[in-house]
């Protein structure tokens, strides 16, 4: 008898309860695991991507500025940066069809064991686009650290003989700091723990029906973009996880002709 007046007692105060009542409330205690967490937003993007578009941008091989001893290379730029890496990079030229029309385009493998950044300045996007314009704005990060990249980079030779990204990213390891004095003052520590973080980015020239459900429209230019990010990253010594894979597809002319316009 006790119990079914319990039962009733419990079914007529869930019916009156009203939209504001909370049936269960979150234990006080509850925490999240930092391994479910993902980074904040704000800034994220400008100091993620800069710094994983700047390391492998850093591995570059020139010429004027690089001297290589047996498998070690040292690099020093005009603004004081400077970078060692022990490993090596295979490039091989060759051509690509960008919207039939053939191009010359190199390939880069980077299998750097060790790299040393010591105030490596990068120009990094200040966009928080996933996939910004190459020729939106920009802000100088400088990034220093030791760490390890096993990477792969294409590029092809546009118009104005400047070499535009295809392709780009690999798996980065290590311990950083990517720093910038612009909007303010701002410093970020990242470390990838191993087995490394992954970053992979391509860009496929595509030539698509302006309306797709009629046949008859225009044929236009346009680019497929896809970006992936995955793996552990320690960000100011709060540790993440995270993984985002994005896929967009957008018109050729307007994204490559969208210059910077600050605000």
């Amino acid at each position: 008898m006790w119990q079914r007046i319990l039962s009733l007692f419990i079914t007529l105060s869930i019916l009156t309860m009203g939209c504001d009542d909370v049936l269960f409330e979150e234990p006080a205690d509850l925490t999240i695991p930092d391994t479910l967490r993902i980074p904040p937003v704000e800034r994220k993007l400008v100091f993620l991507q800069g710094l994983l578009d700047g390391l492998l941008f850093s591995s570059r091989l020139i010429p004027s500025t690089c001297q290589t001893a047996g498998n070690e290379t040292i690099c020093t730029y005009q603004n004081g940066g400077k970078v060692r890496m022990v490993g090596s990079i295979h490039q091989e030229r060759g051509t690509r069809d960008i919207l039939g029309e053939e191009r010359e385009s190199v390939e880069q493998v980077h299998s750097i064991r060790t790299i040393v950044l010591e105030d490596f300045i990068y120009q990094a996007s200040s966009s928080e686009r996933k996939i910004p314009a190459p020729l939106g704005c920009r802000v100088a990060v400088t990034i220093n650290g030791t760490g390890s990249i096993h990477g792969v980079k294409e590029d092809f030779l546009a118009d104005d003989e400047t070499w535009v990204p295809l392709s780009s990213g690999g798996v980065y390891a290590g311990e950083f700091t990517i720093t910038t004095q612009v909007p303010k003052p701002m410093e970020f520590k990242v470390s990838f723990p191993a087995p490394g973080f992954y970053f992979r980015r391509d860009m496929t020239p595509l030539k698509v029906k302006s309306d797709p459900d009629n046949p008859a429209s225009e044929v236009v230019n346009a680019l497929q973009i896809g970006v992936i990010h995955s793996g552990e990253l320690v960000l100011n010594e709060q540790r993440y996880s995270y993984q985002d894979v994005f896929v967009e597809i957008l018109q050729f002319s307007d994204f490559w002709e969208r210059v910077c316009e600050r605000p």
